[in-house]
């Protein structure tokens, strides 16, 4: 779910989708709109959410919910993975090794010869293994922009599909420490329904519209989006935001 339907459910509300232009657009009437409805508060909702909104089954037990999904996960990588996509079951522990290479990291920057070793498999299989956790929904695999907004065919940054993910495979208190890593999950799951996002060379993503976007924390200054002009902060710990300083929750309505 998005954080929009996350709430919709909690609250029993209708709130709508928004657009991309009119997000960037129209970001601070916007909140100013969605608040009231929601008692005023929306970030103890927001917190909720990173931890275990994003899976309906959630609501039959918060406590037992990471360890339900990381059953769920398991299941993908024992035997969804080799069953559907033709994967010898004796790559599935390099797959599990590799998925908790990248949920225990901070935003992974990949190099593929290290893990190649660290796993003890070929490149070539590194790369499969990536795009096998990929079209299974647990991995997001985020190319690099290139001159004239092209993008490279292999990831310059990998991150799991979504923030709930964390705790399910790391735990609560080492997920804790993974906060941007976390907040970079959230956005890269919310705003990559509008296609295709990549990074930029300072910064943390470009939106398939060409905007770039860096994501942080509420003091989170635009010293990384220098030189570009079409650049926005996406920021947590922010309810309603001001100029090209956008509350981060506020993404979780584009669907």
């Amino acid at each position: 779910m998005s954080f929009r339907e996350f709430l919709n459910l909690e609250t029993g509300l209708d709130l709508p989708t928004v657009t991309l232009p009119e997000l960037l657009e129209r970001h601070v009437p916007l909140s100013r709109e969605i608040l009231p409805r929601l008692g005023g508060r929306v970030l103890d909702r927001f917190g909720a959410y990173l931890d275990h909104g994003v899976y309906p089954f959630y609501r039959e037990g918060v406590e037992l919910f990471p360890i339900r999904l990381a059953n769920v996960v398991e299941k993908v990588v024992s035997d969804d993975i080799p069953s559907v996509l033709g994967v010898r079951p004796g790559s599935v522990p390099s797959l599990r090794k590799l998925l908790h290479l990248v949920a225990s990291s901070e935003p992974f920057t990949p190099n593929i010869e290290r893990i190649a070793s660290a796993l003890g498999v070929s490149r070539p299989s590194v790369y499969q293994y990536l795009d096998h956790l990929h079209s299974a929904g647990v991995l997001a695999l985020i190319p690099a922009r290139r001159r004239g907004r092209k993008t490279a065919r292999k990831p310059a940054r990998i991150n799991l599909d979504n923030p709930n993910l964390f705790p399910a495979l790391v735990g609560h208190a080492e997920s804790r420490e993974r906060v941007g890593t976390i907040r970079e999950a959230f956005f890269g799951r919310q705003a990559g329904s509008l296609g295709s996002l990549s990074t930029a060379a300072r910064a943390d993503f470009v939106l398939p519209t060409g905007q770039v976007v860096e994501v942080g924390g509420a003091s989170k200054t635009a010293r990384q989006l220098t030189g570009e002009p079409d650049g926005w902060l996406a920021l947590d710990d922010l309810e309603v935001g001001e100029g090209r300083r956008v509350p981060l929750w506020l993404f979780g309505f584009l669907y």
